[in-house]
C-alpha cells in the first residue's frame, strides 16, 4: 500500500500519473494496420487493453512525426495533438500538417484513463501516402504490339470443355495468352526505401528478381474502369539490391477485359499496364521509374483465362527466368504506348483478395471411362490446387467444376452455364522432366465438385485440394450453442458469405458475380456480424455512387454496382435502395460518420427522385407487378405453400405482392435517411424524411392492410410491418395477436419468406412471444432449411422451394441474400445489438432470448472497442450467463421477463448473472 501510495507521489512530481498496464494497441490508419492511403485527412483508431472494471478512455494524445527517430523523442512535428479530452478512440481525424504524395508518417498515442491516469505511449505506427494528384504520376499506359500466338489442339479440349455454345467458343478463341512485362533496373547502392505502385488492368502478378510481391491475388480490385480504377502501393525495399534488378508484371484479361460472357458487351479493352518504382537511395536521392515503350512484352504460359469460364495453363510455354536480371529478351517486342485504362485512378485501400482455407476432397468415383469426379464435401468459392504430379510432357489434365451431379449424366454441374454460356473449366498441359504442381492466380468458380479427365492413370484423393479464395475481409463474430441445427445453419450462412465476396458483394459465384445492391443489403446483418466490413464497405459505397453517373434519369443509380454489368432498363428501385441503407449500416457498426456524410447527398437525391414514382405508381392503380414490369424485386425467391401461385415466374414473389415489398423496403431505406439526417445534425431534413415515411405507410395500409382481420397477408409483409412500425396503431393489439397465429395456422409452420423476409423473420417473432416458432419454422419437416440440409446442401440456395427428391436443383446454389437469418444468433440467442444513439458498439445493448430448446449458446463479435461476449447456459432452473463489455464502451442490460431484474447499464467489465427463469 505504501509504495503504491509513494509510487504514484513521485510520478505526480515527474507530471503525471502513469500506469504501464494500458498502453494502447491495434493502431489503425484508415482501419487498416500501417496502410498506403490517398485520403489527406486519414482517420486514425486505437484499442485498449484494460482489464479493469470499468476501464475507460477520459483524453488521448497523438504525435505524428516526420521520421522514427523524431517519435522516440517524443516530437510531433506534423502534429502534436495536445492532451485531448474525449473518450473517442476510433476514427479520430489527423488534425495536422498538410501531408503530401509518398510521405511516411509515423505516430503514437497515449491515453488518460477513468482515473486520469496516463498510460505510456503505444508502439509505433505507421501509414505512408499514395498519390494525391495526377501530376504524380511519370509512368505511361502501355500495351502489347499485335504478337504471334502459337496455336495448339489442346486449346481445342479447353474449349470443348468450356464452351457451352459456338458464340462463347468464337469470343474465347478471339483472347489472347497473359502478357508478360519485363524491366530491369540497375541500383548503384542499397535503397532505403521502394515503392511499387501497379495498375495491371484487368488483373496482374508483380514479381520483383523473381519473387513474387505480396499474397495478393486478382489484384486490382473490381470497379467501374469507365470512372475509376484502383492501383496497388507495394513495399518492394527488401527485394531490391544493389546492381541489376528485373520488375516482372503478368497482365490478363481480368474484370476489364470480361469479353467471352454475356456476349462481350461488358469488355472495357484490351489488357495494359500503368506501374511505377519510386526508390529512396540511402543518401537521401530518389528517383523514378515507370512504364514506357522501353519494357520489354512476351505472351506468358496462361494461355486463356476469363473470371467466368476458368484457367487454361501450358506449363510448355514457360520461360525459365523471364523476370530476373540477366535473362535474354533481345528477341522480344517492345510494348506500345496505350489509351488510360481508366479516367481516374485510386489508391486500393480495401483489402485485396487471397487464399484462405483449403478443402480437402472427401470421396471420389468414376462416372464413365477415363473420368474421375471429386467431390470436396463443401461448397465454396475459389479455385483447384493440382498437387504435384510427374505425367509425359504434352499431357492434358482438364477440370470441370460444379455445384451439383446432374441426375441424367452424372456430370458435375451450376444453374450459371445457361446464363455465361461457359462451363467453369481449370486445364493444365504438363511439361514434364518431374513433379508439377499448379495453383490458378486469375480466375475463381463456385463448387463442390471436379470432375478431371485426361490423366493416364487413377487418380488417388489427394490429387487436389480446393483452395477459398476472397477478398480479405477479417473475421469479427463467433456463434455456438447446443441445438446442432442452429450451428448447422450459422455454418452455411457463413460459407456462402465467403464465397460471394470477391471485390464486390456478390449474388452468387457462378451466375452473374455481381454486386447485385438487393441482395448486399438483405444480408447485411449477416455481413457485419460474421466479418470486419469497415475499409471494405467504404469501397463498395463508393462503388454506388459511381454507378449514378450511369443512370440516365438524375437521381438513381444503377441496381447493381461495381463494374460495367448492367441489367436491362435500370428501373428496380428496392434494389437501388441499397444506397439509403449500407451507409446508416456502416455507420451504426461502426461510427463511420464521414462516409455517411460523403454519401448523405446521393441518399437524399435518390429519395428526391424515387418518392414522386412511387406515388404515381400507387396514384394509377396499377400496382399488380410481374416480372417483366420492371418496378420492384419484391421479396424476391419467396416460398408459397401453393407453388402453383407463381404462375410460371420462378423466383419472382407470388406470397407477398412485389409492390408491397417494395413500399415496405422504400420506408426503410427513408428511415435509415431520417435517422441520417439526424445524426448529421439535419433536423429540418430529419422531419422532412419522416413525413415522406409516413407518407408512404400511408399509401400501403391503404391497399394491403386488411383492418377486419388485421393482417397484411403474408409472412414476410407483417414482419416487415412491425418493424417499421407501419401497422395502424388501431389495429396493433389484433395484429400481436395474429402475427404468431397466422404462422402457426394458415402458413402451417412453414417459411414462406423470400430474401427481404428472412432477416425480420425470427427478431419480429421473438419481439411478439412466438419465439418458439423460430425452432418450429426452421426443423419443420419439407421447410426451408431441413430440405437443403437433406440433399446436401452446404451453402444456402437460391430457390429454396419444393425441390422433388431427385430432380436437379433450381437457381443458384450459392446465396448470400438468403442469409439475413444468421443475425437473429448474435443479437437476439446472444443478444449482442447496436445502439443507434451510440453507434459502433460504443454503447452495447445486450437484450437475449433464452430459447427453451437451447441448453447453452455462446457469441463474440469484435467491435472498434474490443471483444464483446454473451454467454449463457442452463442449470436446472436456473441460466447463467456471462457477458464482456470492452474497456471504453458501457452496456444497457436488458433481462427477460420474469427474471426478477431490472434492466441496468454498466460499465465495460466482466459480468456474470444468475436468473431464475
Amino acid at each position: 500500500m505504501y509504495r503504491i501510495c509513494f509510487f504514484g507521489l513521485l510520478l505526480c512530481f515527474a507530471g503525471e500519473l502513469v500506469a504501464g498496464t494500458n498502453i494502447p494497441i491495434r493502431l489503425e490508419s484508415e482501419n487498416r494496420s500501417s496502410p498506403f492511403i490517398d485520403n489527406p485527412v486519414p482517420e486514425l483508431s486505437w484499442k485498449m487493453e484494460d482489464r479493469r472494471q470499468g476501464a475507460a478512455q477520459t483524453a488521448y494524445q497523438i504525435l505524428v512525426a516526420a521520421s522514427p527517430k523524431l517519435l522516440a523523442a517524443d516530437a510531433g512535428d506534423l502534429w502534436d495533438s495536445g492532451k485531448v479530452v474525449s473518450s473517442q478512440s476510433h476514427l479520430v481525424p489527423y488534425g495536422g500538417a498538410k501531408l503530401n504524395s509518398c510521405q511516411r508518417v509515423w505516430w503514437k498515442v497515449r491515453i488518460w484513463d477513468q482515473n486520469g491516469v496516463v498510460s505510456e505511449w503505444s508502439e509505433r505506427a505507421t501509414w505512408e501516402m499514395a498519390l494525391l494528384d495526377k501530376s504524380d504520376w511519370s509512368a505511361k499506359w502501355i500495351a502489347a504490339p499485335e504478337l504471334a500466338e502459337v496455336r495448339l489442339p489442346e486449346l481445342d479440349v479447353f474449349l470443348k470443355a468450356t464452351a457451352w455454345d459456338a458464340g462463347a467458343d468464337a469470343r474465347f478463341r478471339q483472347r489472347k495468352p497473359s502478357l508478360l512485362f519485363r524491366k530491369e533496373v540497375v541500383l548503384d547502392q542499397k535503397t532505403d526505401h521502394a515503392v511499387m505502385r501497379v495498375c495491371g488492368l484487368g488483373a496482374f502478378n508483380l514479381t520483383v528478381n523473381g519473387e513474387k510481391v505480396g499474397d495478393h491475388i486478382l489484384d486490382p480490385i473490381h470497379t467501374d474502369y469507365d470512372r475509376q480504377a484502383r492501383y496497388v502501393n507495394f513495399d518492394v525495399t527488401d527485394l531490391l539490391k544493389s546492381g541489376a534488378n528485373c520488375i516482372g508484371i503478368e497482365v490478363v484479361d481480368g474484370w476489364f477485359g470480361q469479353y467471352v460472357v454475356w456476349n462481350g458487351g461488358f469488355s472495357h479493352g484490351e489488357p495494359r499496364l500503368l506501374a511505377q518504382l519510386e526508390v529512396e537511395k540511402t543518401d537521401g536521392t530518389r528517383f523514378v521509374i515507370g512504364t514506357d515503350i522501353d519494357w520489354k512484352v512476351h505472351y506468358g504460359p496462361v494461355i486463356r483465362s476469363n473470371m467466368y469460364a476458368g484457367e487454361y495453363y501450358d506449363a510448355r510455354f514457360e520461360l525459365p527466368g523471364w523476370n530476373h536480371p540477366g535473362f535474354d529478351a533481345s528477341a522480344w517486342p517492345a510494348a506500345v504506348s496505350s489509351k488510360p485504362g481508366t479516367p481516374k485512378l485510386v489508391a486500393q485501400v480495401a483489402p485485396p483478395m487471397r487464399f484462405h482455407k483449403v478443402i480437402k476432397p472427401v470421396a471420389k468415383h468414376s462416372p464413365r471411362k477415363g473420368v474421375w469426379t471429386f467431390d470436396m464435401g463443401q461448397n465454396f468459392a475459389g479455385v483447384v490446387r493440382l498437387k504435384p504430379v510427374e505425367f509425359p510432357r504434352g499431357t492434358v489434365i482438364t477440370m470441370r467444376l460444379g455445384e451439383y451431379i446432374r441426375a441424367d449424366d452424372g456430370c458435375p454441374a451450376t444453374i450459371g452455364v445457361s446464363a455465361t454460356k461457359v462451363h467453369q473449366t481449370q486445364q493444365y498441359v504438363c511439361k514434364g522432366g518431374g513433379p508439377e504442381e499448379w495453383t490458378p492466380q486469375f480466375c475463381y468458380s463456385g463448387f463442390r465438385y471436379v470432375e478431371i479427365s485426361g490423366l493416364p492413370e487413377e487418380p488417388d484423393l489427394d490429387l487436389i485440394d480446393g483452395v477459398q479464395l476472397r477478398t480479405a475481409v477479417e473475421p469479427a463474430g463467433h456463434f455456438r450453442c447446443s441445438y446442432d441445427l442452429f450451428n448447422t445453419m450459422h455454418e452455411m450462412a457463413v460459407w456462402t458469405l465467403e464465397s460471394n465476396i470477391h471485390g464486390v458483394l456478390e449474388d452468387c459465384p457462378t451466375r452473374e458475380r455481381c454486386g447485385w445492391l438487393g441482395d448486399a443489403y438483405s444480408a447485411f446483418g449477416a455481413w457485419f456480424m460474421n466479418f470486419r466490413m469497415d475499409s471494405f464497405n467504404r469501397k463498395f459505397i463508393e462503388d454506388i455512387r459511381d454507378s449514378y453517373s450511369v443512370h440516365p434519369v438524375d437521381g438513381l443509380l444503377m441496381e447493381i454496382a461495381g463494374g460495367k454489368r448492367r441489367h436491362g432498363p435500370p428501373t428496380m428501385y428496392d434494389w437501388m435502395n441499397a444506397t439509403m441503407v449500407i451507409p446508416w449500416r456502416q455507420y451504426l457498426y461502426y461510427g463511420d460518420g464521414s462516409e455517411l456524410e460523403r454519401h448523405y447527398k446521393y441518399m437524399k437525391d435518390f429519395a428526391d427522385a424515387v418518392f414522386p414514382i412511387v406515388q404515381e405508381r400507387y396514384n394509377s392503380g396499377k400496382l399488380e407487378l410481374g416480372r417483366k414490369d420492371r418496378f420492384f424485386f419484391g421479396d424476391w425467391g419467396d416460398i408459397p405453400l401453393v407453388e402453383t401461385k407463381r404462375n410460371g415466374a420462378l423466383l419472382f414473389p407470388a406470397e407477398t405482392p412485389a409492390m408491397l415489398t417494395g413500399t415496405q423496403m422504400l420506408i426503410y431505406g427513408f428511415q435509415n435517411l431520417a435517422r441520417s439526417a439526424d445524426a448529421l445534425g439535419h433536423s429540418a431534413e430529419r422531419n422532412h424524411y419522416k413525413k415522406l415515411t409516413e407518407e408512404l405507410a400511408d399509401r400501403a395500409n391503404a391497399v394491403y392492410f386488411d383492418s377486419e382481420h388485421a393482417t397484411y397477408g403474408s409472412q414476410s409483409a407483417n414482419v416487415w410491418a412491425l418493424y417499421l412500425g407501419m401497422v395502424p396503431e388501431k389495429s396493433k393489439e389484433q395484429f400481436l395477436l395474429r402475427i404468431g397465429q397466422e404462422v402457426r395456422m394458415e402458413d402451417r409452420g412453414q417459411i414462406t419468406v423470400g430474401q427481404f423476409g428472412l432477416g425480420p423473420l425470427f427478431p419480429m417473432l421473438t419481439d411478439t412471444g412466438n419465439g418458439d416458432l423460430v425452432e418450429k419454422l426452421c426443423s419443420a419437416e419439407g421447410g426451408r432449411f431441413e430440405q437443403m440440409i437433406n440433399r446436401g446442401g452446404t451453402t444456402l440456395w437460391e430457390y429454396q422451394g419444393r425441390c422433388h427428391p431427385g430432380s436437379d436443383p433450381i437457381g443458384s446454389l450459392n446465396h448470400p441474400a438468403f442469409s439475413g437469418y444468421d443475425t437473429w444468433f448474435y443479437q437476439y440467442l446472444c443478444g449482442i445489438r447496436p445502439m443507434a444513439e451510440f453507434p459502433g458498439f460504443k454503447k452495447i445493448l445486450f437484450k437475449p432470448y433464452f430459447a427453451s430448446w437451447v441448453d447453452w449458446a455462446e457469441a463474440d463479435y469484435e467491435s472498434p472497442y474490443g471483444t464483446i461476449q454473451s454467454r449463457w447456459k442452463r442449470n436446472g432452473d436456473t441460466v447463467i450467463w456471462n457477458i464482456v463489455v470492452p474497456p471504453n464502451s458501457c452496456a444497457e442490460i436488458q433481462f427477460p421477463e420474469g427474471s426478477g431484474k431490472s434492466a441496468e447499464t454498466v460499465p465495460s467489465g466482466k459480468y456474470q448473472f444468475r436468473l431464475g427463469i
